[in-house]
């Protein structure tokens, strides 16, 4: 029987550099015993995720595939679930499994059970890995990638009740606990993984035991760059005009601007002022501290050091876009595409 490590994210913590990673060396890490399946998906294993999602309450998964309807949905699990059976059921060593949608989408009992209940057919115990970001941080970053998906809404910090799933990681684990058993739940700090091995990629690594070298392993070009605030909110304004999703499908012009954009400097990317960043921050204070105590063993309860203004930066008053800036990003974008 093999043993399934089941990577669940966060988003925005190096989870597509991973993802590349694993399947940029899926022969060479089938040679030493680690095996990243296809059927859930060649990168990013969102069919998983999908398998278990609730539907009926949430759309953007079905969206994301191109399942539109109860009998497109019935299908698509009947035959996701014969895909996986077929390339898993023979299989030994460690099976790799990462969705940072697992952590984002499915975020009732009853899904991360459905998730549990389905992966039990294979390993009675999965390991589950995942990285936490500081939360203003995740704020930041989560949004400035919502707007490249196609968000028009501006900028706003969300409510402690809106955010609970995301932000709160002491509930986030309290659930995934329930199901898999807080034994099997590993967790890592992505900042303190990136400072420790200079790769997001070297720590991954070592939390599913490979303990051999990755020299001569192919390593993906950074993925998911970043864009300015003021980009940031070009990109959002020029979304009501032009969404990601029409009629026929994914706008693929849409997806050349943004490309393009992710190629200019990217400037300062800062949303939240000193202020509002301390203030989001100091939300999470006693479920971070849990965190810390309970999941890491830390006698001193602190899981991420509190937010400071970077020397030599100017305060931060919010995100601004001037008519000169949308002017030259519009230039860009125009002699870009005339290429």
């Amino acid at each position: 029987m093999p043993k399934i490590c089941l990577h669940i994210g966060l988003e925005k913590t190096g989870t597509t550099a991973i993802q590349h990673f694993l399947a940029s060396n899926r022969q060479a890490l089938q040679s030493k015993g680690f095996y990243f399946p296809t059927s859930p998906g060649p990168y990013s294993h969102v069919r998983l995720a999908a398998y278990c999602h609730d539907h009926d309450r949430k759309k953007h998964l079905a969206q994301m595939l191109g399942i539109n309807d109860a009998q497109a949905i019935a299908n698509f699990r009947t035959t996701f679930a014969a895909d996986f059976d077929k390339e898993i059921s023979k299989r030994r060593g460690k099976i790799i499994l990462s969705s940072e949608h697992c952590s984002s989408r499915l975020n009732s009992r009853s899904e991360i059970q459905a998730l549990r209940d389905f992966l039990a057919t294979y390993d009675d115990n999965p390991k589950i890995i995942v990285y936490l970001r500081r939360q203003d941080e995740l704020l930041e970053s989560t949004y400035s990638t919502a707007v490249k998906a196609g968000r028009t809404e501006p900028f706003k910090i969300p409510t402690a009740a809106a955010a609970k799933h995301r932000y709160d990681y002491w509930h986030l684990l309290q659930l995934w606990s329930a199901s898999f058993g807080k034994q099997n739940i590993a967790v890592r700090l992505f900042e303190d993984a990136v400072t420790r091995h200079g790769s997001i990629i070297e720590d991954f690594a070592e939390a599913v035991g490979m303990t051999f070298s990755l020299a001569g392993f192919t390593r993906p070009s950074i993925q998911n760059r970043r864009l300015g605030c003021d980009t940031v909110e070009f990109l959002r304004l020029l979304n009501q005009a032009l969404p990601n999703f029409s009629e026929l499908g994914p706008n693929r012009s849409r997806a050349e601007v943004v490309r393009i954009l992710e190629d200019l400097p990217a400037g300062d990317s800062r949303l939240l002022t000193a202020a509002e960043r301390l203030a989001f921050f100091a939300r999470y204070k006693e479920s971070n501290a849990r965190v810390a105590a309970e999941y890491l063993g830390r006698e001193n309860p602190t899981l991420f050091a509190t937010p400071t203004e970077e020397k030599g930066k100017t305060q931060y008053s919010g995100p601004t876009l001037t008519v000169e800036r949308a002017v030259e990003l519009t230039a860009a974008i125009w002699s870009n595409k005339r290429k």
